[in-house]
């Protein structure tokens, strides 16, 4: 339900890179109620898989990740 308007929502803007006009875009784009708890947590995570970030702010590594499974 939320990746599709997450996705959208980049597609848009043109580019999955994190900047501030795409942070307000997804914020304005989330229509469940407070941000809080479990619904806006799961957001916050797709919005990082999406755009291949953590929500930390650093880049993913897929090769990391590989190597603990």
């Amino acid at each position: 339900m939320m990746r599709p308007i997450i996705a959208r929502v980049i597609a848009e803007h043109g580019s999955p890179d994190i900047s501030p006009e795409l942070r307000r875009k997804l914020r304005a784009a989330w229509r469940w109620g407070p941000r809080k708890m479990l619904p806006y947590k799961v957001w916050c995570d797709e919005i990082a898989r999406q755009t291949g970030r953590r929500p930390n702010g650093k880049p993913v590594s897929y090769d990391r990740t590989l190597s603990l499974l």
